[in-house]
């Protein structure tokens, strides 16, 4: 767990992510590095700009999680994902 410079707790992962822009069919796969309460971070090569909207894929431990998140931040090595779970399913 990590909390650094910021506010909220940031819990290290290895949780393979499908992710595509929303309303678009060319799907990426990569690793989300870290979480927090409401957000995630995307480890790729092909960061995708603030406020481009994401359809995600989780697949924990088998269980696959299907949820949309918006871009907030842009890193070299990644994207900072602000999750919408509010109509996550479970498939």
């Amino acid at each position: 767990m990590v909390l650094g410079r910021r506010s909220q707790l940031r819990i290290r992962s290895a949780v393979r992510v499908d992710w595509r822009i929303a309303g678009r069919c060319t799907h990426h796969v990569s690793i989300v590095r870290d979480w927090s309460r409401d957000g995630a971070f995307i480890q790729t090569a092909l960061p995708k700009s603030p406020g481009d909207r994401l359809s995600l894929r989780l697949d924990i431990r088998g269980t696959v999680i299907q949820l949309e998140g918006v871009v907030v931040r842009r890193a070299h090595d990644g994207m900072g994902v602000r999750l919408d779970t509010s109509g996550a399913r479970f498939l």
